[in-house]
Formats: structure tokens, C-alpha cells, sequence
């Protein structure tokens, strides 16, 4: 919304008795939780709609935006046996709304499905370094339902103080290219964007046991 408007935020139960057609498929009938997100910006034609959540696809300028934000959440909605729903117009703004699958099961589980079976961390210190504030949200929001501590960074002029004070770090999970330094050195494990969370809880496992 470059021109400034309104963003709508709604939460609701919904229970679909039928399959719903969405721009990828279509929801199965079921209990779900609805995430909705409307704005009053300039659209999606429908070509932009069809790529929005393909790794690093963006339509901002070079150096702006790494098309990794929209692709984490829709690889999380997925693995969650949720949906995705986008409708846009040009010009009169984008409504997306999320299906997540709604539990039945008493508030005191804290663990789903999708992540019961993944390799679970005890509070050990991660420091994110990420320049992208939605990837780095991501990352740290994984990690903390992983059962790990972390302490994030922007870039690296915020990470090195860290990594020189006495402060306990038990792993460095950074971003290979940052603003003014590359980081991918000797010793350190590649990990492709986008990933799974059982991908990043393996991960992590790996290199705290090296």
C-alpha cells in the first residue's frame, strides 16, 4: 500500500461441510481455524497470485525483499494440513486467508501432529542472524516451538557482540549472504531455503552433537 489504506485482521472457527475450491486446490470438509488478511493496496494480477508462493519470488527491486517470507508460511500452513486462500484485485487490494486445522484435543497439549515426531532441543542458545525480518521471525518462532533458546540479529554488526561476549551461544543459524559480510566458512552446514521443520530440527540436532 504504498499510497497508505487499511489492513483488516479477523480470526474465526469455521467448519466447511463441503470442499472449498482455493486458488491451489481445494480445502477438504473439516473443522478449521481462519486467519484472514485483507488490505486495500494495489492487487495481484492473477499471474503474480499463481507465483506468490514460490521460493524467492518478488515483485520488489533487487536488494528489497528475498520472495522467502510468503513461500515459509505456505510451506508451514501446508505441513500444518492447512490452507491457503488468496483473492486480489488491481487496484482495490488482497484478501488471503488461512485454514489451519482446528484441534480437538485439551488446551494443555502444546505439541501438534506435524511436530511431535521431530528431534526436540532443551534450551539450548541458537543466534539467528537474518536480514530478513520475516525469515528471521520464522526461524525464531520454529526454534522456540523446537523447545530452543535464541537471541536474534539483523545483520552481523549486532551478531559479533554477541559472539564476543561471554554470553552462552550454543549454535550460529545465519543467513550465508549479509549486508556487508558472507559468513559461510569452515566448519559450518548448508541449509537450502525453504526448509521443513523436521529439516531444521535434524539440522540443529546434527550440529550440536559435532
Amino acid at each position: 500500500m504504498p499510497d497508505g489504506g487499511c489492513i483488516t485482521l479477523e480470526t474465526s472457527n469455521q467448519t466447511l461441510d463441503a470442499p472449498r475450491p482455493v486458488h491451489d486446490g481445494a480445502i477438504a470438509r473439516g473443522d478449521y481455524v481462519v486467519v484472514s488478511v485483507a488490505d486495500t493496496g494495489t492487487g495481484m494480477s492473477r499471474d503474480v497470485i499463481a507465483k506468490a508462493f514460490e521460493p524467492f519470488f518478488t515483485t520488489k527491486p533487487i536488494g528489497q525483499g528475498t520472495g522467502l517470507g510468503l513461500s515459509m508460511i505456505y510451506g508451514f500452513v501446508r505441513q500444518s494440513g492447512g490452507y491457503v486462500n488468496v483473492e486480489s484485485d488491481i487496484g482495490r487490494g488482497t484478501h488471503v486467508q488461512i485454514y489451519l486445522p482446528r484441534s480437538q484435543a485439551p488446551d494443555k497439549q502444546t505439541l501438534s501432529s506435524a511436530s511431535a515426531s521431530v528431534t526436540r532441543g532443551c534450551g539450548e542458545v541458537i543466534l539467528v542472524v537474518e536480514d530478513d525480518d520475516s525469515v528471521r521471525f520464522t526461524v525464531t518462532m520454529l526454534l522456540r516451538e523446537l523447545g530452543y533458546s535464541y537471541i536474534e540479529a539483523p545483520d552481523a554488526s549486532v551478531a559479533i557482540p554477541y559472539l564476543q561476549s561471554n554470553r552462552r551461544i550454543d549454535l550460529l543459524v545465519t543467513d550465508v549472504g549479509l549486508p556487508n559480510m558472507n559468513t559461510l566458512d569452515a566448519g559450518m552446514k548448508m541449509l537450502a531455503k525453504p526448509f521443513t521443520v523436521e529439516v531444521l530440527a535434524a539440522k540443529i540436532h546434527e550440529m550440536l552433537e559435532l
